[in-house]
């Protein structure tokens, strides 16, 4: 697979400028162009308020909306400054969700944060697992972390034999340029389909180790980042699962947890 687009999402959130330096070392490894998404905030007034909101209200609700849009760019473009063109700073004025899926449309990875909750300072509106279930592309999760660099040195592959974990092995083989062994990770594969992706893993000159897991459906999330940890990994790869109800989207329990408690980078792949 060729990367030629990289979009980061970007915030007011304190590790923005990290996400966004790592985008771009990604960007300059793949020679892709690279675009920040910001998605402008929406402010609205509870109905019933008894009096009418004056004009002063909103102007001041613009003037700080400007403020944090220009403050967003300033901060992507100093820590984009490194790739050719100094990429492309886009705002969203939808809603989000919406509009990060729409945009992933012409992007073959989507960088994004990991939601902390409130201290994060990001978009209210902004939930990653809606991201990973809407995305047109393969979608980086990057945790809040000083400690997380790309291009990652060691990998480990969340291996259940499905197709969802499979394209997420082809969607990060650009990323694995520096990676010398994959570990295989799995707690509900068989044996001959653990070999058989090993196999495969061998067939692009990559050497890789099987770990089978103890464990069930229940706790699947856990053990793989406690494999993680003790392996030292620097990024998993794993497929992400989940099912629609209009807007609401219901993750995979693995999924929900690796999404919630990963402290190194994880590509999904939907």
């Amino acid at each position: 697979m060729l990367i030629t687009d990289v979009q980061v999402y970007v915030d007011n959130d304190i590790a923005c400028g990290r996400r966004i330096e790592n985008a771009a070392n990604l960007a300059m490894q793949f020679e892709a162009r690279l675009a920040g998404l910001y998605s402008v905030r929406k402010v609205t007034v509870p109905a019933g308020l008894g009096a009418p909101v004056s004009m002063g209200f909103y102007e001041a609700v613009d003037r700080e909306s400007n403020e944090q849009i220009e403050l967003a760019r300033s901060v992507f473009e100093s820590n984009a400054a490194m790739v050719s063109g100094g990429g492309q700073f886009q705002t969203l004025d939808g809603y989000l969700i919406d509009d990060l899926s729409m945009q992933s449309r012409y992007a073959d990875l989507l960088v994004i944060p990991q939601d902390l909750g409130a201290d994060a300072n990001l978009n209210p509106n902004y939930w990653p697992g809606s991201v990973l279930m809407t995305a047109a592309c393969p979608v980086l999760l990057l945790p809040d972390s000083e400690s997380v660099h790309l291009p990652p040195q060691t990998a480990l592959l969340a291996w259940d034999g499905s197709r969802e974990s499979a394209n997420a092995l082809r969607a990060a083989w650009p990323m694995l340029e520096r990676v010398e062994k994959i570990d295989i990770a799995s707690v509900s594969a068989n044996d001959a389909e653990a070999m058989d992706i090993a196999k495969y893993i061998g067939h692009h000159a990559v050497e890789s180790e099987i770990h089978l897991l103890e464990g069930s459906a229940w706790n699947a999330g856990s053990i793989l980042l406690e494999q993680a940890a003790v392996l030292g990994s620097q990024l998993i790869i794993m497929g992400a699962y989940g099912h629609s109800r209009l807007r609401q989207f219901v993750l995979g329990g693995t999924t929900r947890h690796v999404l919630d408690h990963a402290r190194l980078p994880v590509l999904f792949s939907h």
